[in-house]
């Protein structure tokens, strides 16, 4: 199969933005640490905190980035999410790529489930694009 899990997180060289609608909280939905089994068997886990850095494992892969989280959603409820990859250790992730990400930029759109405890990454703002579900694992991460 040749295809390639990208990483979730995605940077911008700027800290999260998140506007709190009435009745929302101001922390980013994002915020806290989500974990998928694709269907590969593999398991990848990410924290993202609220400072705009996100850790996290992609099968035996490490990565450590800074991300930029758009909190309104496009016209099919995609949230755009920008990274840059600060650290990489390489390999082979959960797509068997053992590439080196470090200093390199993505791209990702986010579509969460209603309660924003599960959500989608998509390599483009479409449904046929996407993996998980990821869901949210840490029980008091902030929504």
């Amino acid at each position: 199969m040749k295809f390639r899990i990208i990483p979730i997180v995605l940077l911008a060289g700027s800290l999260p933005v998140w506007a709190a609608l009435p009745g929302e909280s101001a922390i980013s939905p994002m915020v806290g640490t989500w974990e998928a089994t694709l269907p590969n068997g593999c398991v990848e886990r990410h924290t993202f905190r609220a400072d705009g850095f996100m850790s996290g494992t992609s099968g035996v892969e490490y990565v450590e980035e800074k991300y930029t989280f758009h909190p309104l959603p496009d016209e099919g409820g995609f949230h755009k999410l920008e990274g840059l990859t600060l650290n990489d250790t390489g390999g082979p992730d959960c797509g068997d790529s053992i590439e080196d990400h470090s200093g390199k930029s993505w791209t990702a759109y986010i579509v969460f489930s209603p309660d924003k405890n599960m959500h989608l990454v998509c390599a483009e703002p479409r449904l046929a694009t996407c993996w998980g579900p990821y869901r949210r694992i840490q029980p008091n991460s902030p929504r």
